[in-house]
Order: C-alpha cells, then sequence, then structure tokens
C-alpha cells in the first residue's frame, strides 16, 4: 500500500507543480480525502499548497465533504480563528478504497522496492517545491 500512497502524492503533487491542477484524473474531493489522511490533520493552507486550488472553491469542497460525513472540522484550542480538517471513519474508508484499488494495480504489474524507492525520491523532491 505504500507504493500506491506515494503515488497519489505524485500525482497530486505534479499536476501542481506542473500544470497547474487542470486535469481532473483524480477528483479534487479525493486529493482532500488523500491528503487529510497522510497528515491526520490538515490545514486549509496545506491543501491550498498541495492541491493548487483557491481559498474559497477548497472552502467549497471541504463543506460538501463534511455535509457528505467524509471529514469534520475544528478549530485549534488556542486560536479560536484557525481552522484544521480530519478525516471521519467515512473518509478513510473511502482513502483506503482507494488506495487498495492502485495497491492492487501495481501488485499485478509486479512493481518492486526499487521502485517505491523511486517514488519516494521524487515526492520528497516535489514535496519541497510546494
Amino acid at each position: 500500500m505504500k507504493l500506491a500512497r506515494k503515488l497519489l502524492e505524485i500525482r497530486i503533487l505534479s499536476e501542481c507543480v506542473c500544470d497547474g491542477c487542470h486535469k481532473k484524473n483524480l477528483e479534487v474531493n479525493q486529493k482532500i480525502l488523500f491528503l487529510i489522511d497522510e497528515y491526520e490533520v490538515c490545514s486549509p493552507s496545506v491543501l491550498i499548497s498541495k492541491i493548487g486550488l483557491k481559498k474559497s472553491n477548497l472552502a467549497l469542497c471541504c463543506k460538501g465533504l463534511i455535509e457528505q460525513g467524509k471529514i469534520e472540522k475544528f478549530s485549534s484550542s488556542n486560536d479560536k480563528r484557525q481552522v484544521f480538517y480530519k478525516l471521519t471513519q467515512k473518509g478513510k474508508k473511502e482513502v483506503e478504497k482507494i488506495v487498495s484499488n492502485i495497491d492492487q494495480m501495481f501488485r499485478e504489474a509486479e512493481v518492486g522496492k526499487n521502485e517505491l524507492r523511486n517514488f519516494t525520491k521524487v515526492c520528497e523532491l516535489l514535496n519541497k517545491k510546494v
């Protein structure tokens, strides 16, 4: 499953860096869910920088995900103006389904540990750029 997670991360980050997120192969909501899952608790500014959305568009997407019961929104205990998101059980199940499907595809293609290391290096590089 690590390879599938790295592939999702590369896809999200490479879209943001290379083409400004104009392609819709992964839905924005799936990207949001994946990134919140990766960080466990995620601020809007992190999501904006990683996905490349405008603040208003992110707010609309997150509102929809909250209404669907996939994420929760909460305020910081230190500063009530600071907002964070975390996944609900329903959101976690959706992310695991996406990751599992991609993982199965790579197992069938017999991708090995060397490829996983390479994907990890690419993710590290892209994260430094975003």
